[in-house]
């Protein structure tokens, strides 16, 4: 019985990372020059809502998660994101995703600046209201 759980459970997360590059593609589509950091979190909050919504219909608890904006190179950065869901037998499981590098001129500069400096720029993400 419990390995129909687990199988179950792994094609959850399978569609969990199916969607995510679905959300990475939506994502790109959606940038545009001078982005700061508040559009960017505004273009990507309901996309993660989505997901958390998507797959607590089908049993996952969201737990936890953050979504980050991060240095790569000299003209590029990328976007990651790391959620936990919990399953019905009270399994933490982590579900991460990398963008493709994207071109720093579609940022602002100052917020290009700060992605720089910091290397990383993380935001929460909270479970969407119900």
């Amino acid at each position: 019985m419990s390995m129909v759980i687990d199988m179950s459970l792994e094609t959850k997360m399978a569609n969990v990372a199916d969607f995510a590059e679905k959300l990475k593609d939506f994502v790109v589509e959606q940038l545009r020059p001078e982005m700061t950091l508040e559009t960017i979190k505004e273009v990507v909050s309901p996309l993660l809502n989505d997901i958390i919504n998507d797959y607590e219909k089908r049993g996952l608890k969201y737990g936890d998660g953050r979504f980050g904006i991060k240095y790569a190179d000299e003209q590029h950065f990328q976007f990651e994101f790391e959620m936990y869901f919990k399953d019905a037998d009270g399994k933490w499981h982590k579900c991460t995703s990398e963008s493709e590098f994207r071109d720093a001129e579609l940022l602002e500069k100052n917020t290009w600046t700060t992605i720089k400096t910091l290397k990383v720029v993380m935001f929460p993400i909270e479970s969407p209201e119900k």
